[in-house]
């Protein structure tokens, strides 16, 4: 997958009764599945409501429109299974966020791996596969319990926030402009490392069908002036060096991630902890997760409720009815209560 973000059109996915339609983006050349035969054949995956995981949705239920012109669903069938990718993020993860989510996550090992194949990724200044599409629960259990007693030796463990930390402390000394400026292109550089990183960890090439991504991380904040200006205003000259909010680079990021068929949960527990920090973080993982119809886990509840709707995915196959060359926003609704 490519660390660059095309530029797209925003788009909201339909909401009709009952289900819960995610946003998915149309994309000719390699994205989602396309059949060698017909080049204007696309295949998505989405995750739905149904009303029990046993049930099904017939193919004329499904309205699937691109910039308002219906297409044709060839089919709609249920996702038995999923590749999984927990990616965690040491420099974004603060230190209770990741005891809290590693130790949930080891506790559901047999729900992870009933769903599909897990790797574990371990994120930082070099990567590092920990765990490689195992449906060992064992296997998958040991290694996360393994990282949990390795995270007082993980020196990249929080980095952002050290960062973050330090520019408010700056705040008050005399050379503090000077400070936030070398403070704020640091952590943008720290930001931007890791998205490549787990862009790279993501190789579309190294798995069969659209995966599902748990981004262990609470750090993720554009803009750090939101924290500054906490402590002390930042002057126009500041302002002026500074201005580089990551925002629309971090929508690209999530479009891109849904494109390539990741359906994006930002696993972020006891993030609370550090919001004074990062106060933008939460609304950053919701602008991540919104392109795939994935959300943010808060608590093992949300994360519970997750893999429950990972037994409710379907994929959908539909024919363009234009050559699509570049990204579209779609939108799926479906009609009345899917049948038993």
């Amino acid at each position: 997958m490519a660390s660059c973000f095309p530029e797209t059109r925003a788009g909201r996915p339909a909401v009709r009764l009952l289900l819960l339609l995610a946003l998915v983006l149309a994309l000719s050349g390699g994205t989602g599945t396309q059949e060698p035969a017909d080049p204007f054949v696309f295949t998505r995956s989405l995750a739905v409501e149904l009303d029990s995981p046993s049930a099904g949705i017939a193919a004329s239920q499904v309205d699937l429109r691109i910039e308002g012109r219906p297409q044709p669903i060839l089919s709609v069938e249920r996702i038995e299974s999923s590749p999984i990718v927990l990616f965690v993020d040491l420099p974004l993860l603060s230190p209770a966020s990741a005891r809290a989510s590693l130790t949930a996550l080891a506790e559901r090992a047999p729900a992870l791996v009933e769903r599909g194949p897990v790797t574990v990724v371990l994120g930082g200044l070099v990567s590092e596969t920990v765990v490689a599409a195992t449906r060992d629960a064992d296997e998958l259990r040991s290694a996360l319990e393994a990282l949990l007693d390795d995270l007082d030796d993980q020196r990249e463990l929080g980095e952002v926030f050290s960062l973050r930390r330090s520019l408010l402390d700056d705040a008050q000394g005399e050379t503090w402009e000077t400070e936030a400026v070398t403070t704020i292109s640091d952590e943008e550089g720290l930001l931007r490392w890791q998205w490549d990183a787990l862009l790279q960890a993501l190789d579309p090439s190294s798995r069969d069908g659209d995966g599902v991504l748990f981004w262990l991380q609470d750090g993720l904040d554009p803009d750090p002036l939101t924290a500054l200006r906490r402590v002390r205003e930042p002057s126009p000259s500041l302002e002026a060096r500074t201005s580089r909010d990551l925002s629309s680079v971090l929508r690209e990021l999530g479009r891109s991630l849904a494109a390539e068929g990741w359906w994006v949960q930002t696993t972020r527990l006891a993030a609370a902890e550090q919001e004074e920090l990062v106060p933008n973080a939460a609304e950053a993982a919701a602008v991540l997760s919104e392109p795939s119809g994935g959300g943010s886990i808060d608590d093992p509840a949300q994360l519970d409720r997750v893999l429950e709707a990972l037994d409710r995915r379907l994929r959908v196959s539909y024919r363009a009815t234009t050559i699509i060359d570049d990204p579209r926003p779609v939108d799926l609704r479906i009609d009345g209560t899917a049948p038993a």
